[in-house]
């Protein structure tokens, strides 16, 4: 018997052995129904899981905003400035952490929180303009995106022994800057305050209060001052061309931001 033959007489044995009855299949197929029913009844319950967990996140967030702590009038705050997806991680974690070294920018070093000393609108919608980055665009001003503000209690650092630093970046509105290092140390919900929603505009940073800042910072009167922003960001810049130089007016559109970012990564490579 050539090996051909011998091979399919052993695969006729081997299902001769492995032939199973009707009642066995019927037992088979029962078994694997179980099994898919049980599979199937574990996904369930782990989508469950995952949209009460969710559930359970948004209405805590919503909690948040909807029935913040009054203010207490004997009491200085400090504000931080945020987006509405950092500030739902915020929530989300229980309370406010340092910065986790994960920015698109250099100006934030890894534990350190950033706040501002001044509860005066201008001052908060300047931060979300030209320093708040959560995207590659942000870098050329966020002039109609949302912010959202939270406060914290100065008596909450001193109890805890956190020290308060300035924090000079460089950039005009800087002297409202204070920072903390927090390192591993979570500023617990129950301390923060949420403040409010606004959108930011960039006209009213970029064409007056820009140039009411810089007139405190260096004791001359706007329309002497120069700034020097870059080829990219207004060149030379001054009061009386303080509109067409404006970052509002060179980038108005996210397709002109992103136009000049994949110039700019092009030039570059």
């Amino acid at each position: 018997m050539g090996y051909g033959k011998e091979r399919m007489e052993r695969v006729k044995i081997m299902r001769k052995k492995t032939k199973r009855t009707k009642t066995q299949m019927k037992k088979l197929r029962r078994k694997q129904r179980e099994m898919m029913m049980r599979t199937t009844e574990k996904s369930q319950k782990k989508i469950e899981r995952i949209k009460n967990t969710r559930k359970k996140r948004e209405n805590r967030f919503l909690q948040f905003i909807n029935n913040p702590k009054p203010l207490n009038p004997n009491e200085d705050y400090l504000y931080h400035i945020t987006t509405i997806n950092r500030l739902e991680k915020i929530v989300s974690y229980g309370g406010l952490i340092g910065n986790r070294g994960n920015t698109i920018n250099d100006m934030s070093k890894k534990g350190y929180l950033y706040m501002v000393n001044s509860d005066n609108k201008r001052v908060w919608n300047g931060v979300s303009y030209m320093e708040l980055f959560e995207k590659e665009i942000d870098l050329f001003g966020r002039n109609g995106e949302p912010y959202e503000v939270i406060g914290i209690p100065i008596s909450y650092f001193n109890n805890n022994e956190l020290v308060l630093e300035q924090d000079p970046s460089g950039e005009t509105i800087d002297i409202y800057h204070i920072k903390v290092n927090l390192m591993s140390k979570l500023i617990p919900l129950s301390e923060v305050h949420y403040i409010g929603h606004f959108i930011t505009d960039g006209k009213d940073y970029d064409y007056d209060f820009l140039w009411e800042l810089c007139e405190i910072k260096s004791g001359r009167k706007k329309e002497d001052i120069k700034l020097d922003c870059g080829k990219h960001f207004g060149g030379v810049r001054t009061y009386e061309n303080r509109v067409e130089t404006s970052l509002v007016n060179l980038y108005p559109t996210i397709k002109s931001k992103k136009e000049y970012i994949r110039e700019r990564k092009r030039m570059e490579n």
